[in-house]
């Protein structure tokens, strides 16, 4: 089952969207991906930091499902 939201972004806040399969989303929450993704410098948020999230949720070893993830920089 998939799920349509509609936001508002806030340009002096919002500075990526995050779009992934429920995979990644049933190990991390929203935020601790948002967090994930502040880890990183500004221009690897453009370049790495999809595979990040997917490289961390891998890693975590809790997943059985398929992982895709597109982060999109604003």
């Amino acid at each position: 089952m998939f799920s349509i939201l509609q936001v508002t972004l806030d340009n002096d806040l919002d500075k990526f969207v995050i779009l992934a399969s429920d995979g990644l989303w049933d190990i991390y929450s929203g935020q601790q991906c948002v967090d994930m993704v502040k880890e990183l410098d500004e221009e690897s948020i453009a370049v790495r930091s999809a595979e990040y999230l997917l490289k961390k949720a891998v890693q975590a070893e809790k997943c059985y499902d398929n992982i895709a993830v597109i982060v999109i920089k604003l």
